[in-house]
């Protein structure tokens, strides 16, 4: 409704971060961390996300706990970044729950533990955040979880996808391609990859291709 304009959008957010809106904060950082609207500054996200998520902001814990996860703006520190995850998780932060199930899962900044890694994805999933069904899906499918179940994989990828979520076509089109968890559907596979094609997944693209000769 307006001409954009990001510089205007920084002072604005400046103005009610400084008014103690957190959401004006995060929002300001995200501007710093990327350069928009104002000259990149990493180490100001970083202090502007903290001023968020010590004011309660789950959005601030995320986005410093990425920081600190990959070394943006601040010393790499996992296992920090591990407690703001779960801060925001169990502040109720769908992403903060995703990202600590990939610590989780890999063993980065806390002990690998998967089985913990599979209820923090089932959490996001079951809260409506579809990369934790993917996640959670692939866990199945690999066996990484309780056990392997190509069933639940299929059902998980399933969803994801009808939210949208190229990557899950490309596996359920693969299990309809192989009859993993489904009953085996060539034609169903090829609707599936043409579908993560048309999102932009070159994978999709190639094993549409592939169907098709």
């Amino acid at each position: 409704g307006v001409r954009q304009d990001k510089q205007k959008a920084s002072k604005l957010y400046t103005k009610a971060c400084d008014g103690g809106n957190n959401s004006g904060c995060v929002n300001l950082g995200a501007m710093y961390e990327n350069g928009y609207g104002v000259r990149q500054d990493k180490q100001k996200a970083s202090k502007l996300y903290t001023k968020a998520c010590d004011g309660g902001n789950n959005s601030g814990c995320v986005n410093l706990g990425a920081m600190y996860e990959n070394g943006y703006g601040v010393r790499q520190d996992k296992l920090k970044a591990s407690k703001l995850y779960t801060k925001a998780c169990d502040g109720g932060n769908n992403s903060g729950c995703v990202n600590l199930g990939l610590m989780y899962e890999n063993g980065y900044g806390v002990r690998q533990d998967k089985q913990k890694a599979s209820k923090l994805y089932t959490k996001a999933c079951d809260a409506g955040m579809i990369e934790g069904c993917y996640n959670l899906a692939m866990m199945y499918a690999n066996g990484e979880s309780e056990h392997q179940d190509y069933l639940r994989a299929s059902k998980l990828y399933t969803k994801a996808c009808d939210s949208g979520y190229a990557n899950a076509c490309i596996n359920l089109g693969i299990m309809y391609y192989n009859g993993k968890g489904v009953r085996q559907n060539t034609q169903k596979a090829k609707e599936l990859f043409a579908i993560a094609c048309d999102k932009g997944e070159q994978k999709g693209c190639n094993n549409y291709r592939i169907l098709n000769k």
